[in-house]
């Protein structure tokens, strides 16, 4: 059964992380719930969407990584005594990238502290709520976020070195630990400081499974003979400035949803945003782990020139990952619609539960908006799998679509929503995934699919 459904363990670890992420979701919704005030609860998904300003600087960086080092790897492999043998060329390559890509990341840390932790300042000063202190915790929560991606690429080649496996195990013990401080630190009262927490434990997760765990295999790595190196005009800059620019408009398109709310309509609705928007992450998520587990296959392929096997297991986890977005989603929008009808809780009446209906639909969104953004993110989805697929060639054709998509989307969401509240920037968020971006990428990959199928056919005649 597991087979049938395209189950291997990178893919059922990273299922794992997504169900407990589900999982754990409605505990920690329902501790922000009933431990946070709903204006404090607004900060916390604020803080949220502003800490995601790590894409301005990044610049899709890893995108190009994860491809590259699964290109070189194909020519690679490592051995029961953990020796890296192989093409010494490939070798040499994918040193020289991680040396690059932590210079990079090391300059993107510092900035993002700097850059990112004084306009999150400015902007929550700016609609301060009295009685809330949120200013240390900011503070710290910039640093313990910005500190992490001076070795975030080293996360990234292990990945493209196909060791999915012990990635996605990391991230499950990982995530485990996440969850548990988070909600320790709710129910001791430590409040916006639970958001330090979290990004606490995840530096040092992180810090330990690099530089202990795996730091055997990165001084192997780095010890390559001399050879050939990514030259960044050439083998990174063709793909990254695409990238780039669609990595700094994406944040309007999908981060912007909390802090347009807390700027026109206060903390509380900011905070019923925040919350569906991260439960609506969440279930994306969960879907993405069938297809964004393959991605270094993806590129060994390529590299292998096996574009019929390519394809084969591109639509087949699709299709999967599509049906899975699709079915939690619908339980998401029924679950909602529920909470609404206090008949259908009859059975936690004379509980200590009884009152959690009514608490979780005053801290959500309505079911309209719920709807509406839950219908784009699965049409989102599929748009995004192919994106994946066409990216495994080192290429990407997408750069004026997304930025459009990502300009428009912002523009609706900002015009919409400060008007309308959620139910306007739903409504301009689908109405652009719907008419401008799924159409616009599937005619682009089978635009991008049928030449590669031609190339396909005229190499076999010819051989």
């Amino acid at each position: 059964m597991l087979n049938r459904l395209e189950v291997d363990r990178a893919v059922f670890f990273a299922i794992a992380i997504r169900v407990w992420q589900f999982l754990a979701g409605p505990v920690t919704l329902l501790l922000i719930a009933g431990y946070f005030r709903p204006e404090v609860q607004g900060y916390y998904y604020t803080f949220g969407s502003l800490l995601a300003l790590q894409s301005f600087l990044e610049l899709g960086l890893s995108i190009v990584i994860l491809n590259l080092a699964s290109h070189e790897w194909s020519h690679l492999r490592q051995e029961a005594d953990g020796r890296l043998t192989g093409n010494p060329e490939a070798h040499s390559r994918l040193a020289s990238l991680l040396r690059f890509a932590s210079r990079w990341y090391s300059v993107v840390g510092l900035l993002y502290i700097l850059l990112v932790g004084t306009a999150g300042w400015m902007f929550l000063a700016r609609d301060a709520t009295a009685g809330i202190a949120w200013r240390w915790p900011w503070v710290c929560a910039t640093i313990a976020t910005g500190l992490p991606l001076c070795w975030f690429p080293r996360l990234t080649i292990l990945e493209g070195c196909n060791q999915v496996v012990a990635v996605n195990r990391f991230r499950f013990g990982q995530a485990l630990l996440g969850n548990g401080f988070v909600w320790l630190a709710i129910v001791s009262g430590a409040g916006l400081w639970a958001m330090v927490a979290s990004a606490v434990t995840r530096a040092a997760c992180e810090f330990l499974f690099l530089f202990l765990r795996n730091r055997r295999f990165f001084r192997r790595l780095q010890a390559a003979p001399p050879g050939s190196a990514v030259d960044w005009r050439n083998d990174i800059w063709p793909l990254q400035s695409r990238l780039a620019v669609q990595s700094v408009f994406s944040y309007f398109a999908f981060s912007l949803f909390t802090p347009v709310m807390f700027a026109y309509h206060g903390a509380v609705v900011a905070g019923q945003m925040g919350m569906t928007w991260t439960v609506l992450n969440a279930i994306q998520a969960i879907a993405l782990a069938w297809v964004q587990t393959r991605a270094p296959r993806f590129g060994m392929l390529v590299a292998q020139q096996q574009f019929a096997e390519l394809h084969r297991v591109f639509w087949r986890v699709t299709w999967i990952s599509w049906g899975v977005i699709l079915t939690v989603g619908t339980a998401f929008c029924l679950f909602v619609w529920g909470l609404h009808l206090a008949d259908g809780w009859m059975i936690l009446q004379g509980t200590p539960l009884a009152r959690l209906p009514a608490l979780l639909s005053q801290r959500m969104l309505p079911l309209g908006p719920t709807v509406l953004f839950t219908i784009g993110i699965v049409l989102y989805h599929l748009a995004w799998c192919e994106t994946m697929y066409v990216r495994a060639h080192r290429e990407e054709p997408f750069l004026r679509l997304s930025v459009l998509f990502c300009v428009l989307t912002g523009g609706l969401v900002w015009g919409l929503g400060s008007r309308f509240g959620p139910i306007g920037s739903a409504g301009g968020y689908l109405l652009v995934i719907a008419v401008l971006f799924v159409p616009g990428v599937h005619l682009i990959w089978r635009r991008y699919h049928h030449a590669r199928q031609s190339v396909q056919q005229k190499s076999v005649q010819r051989s």
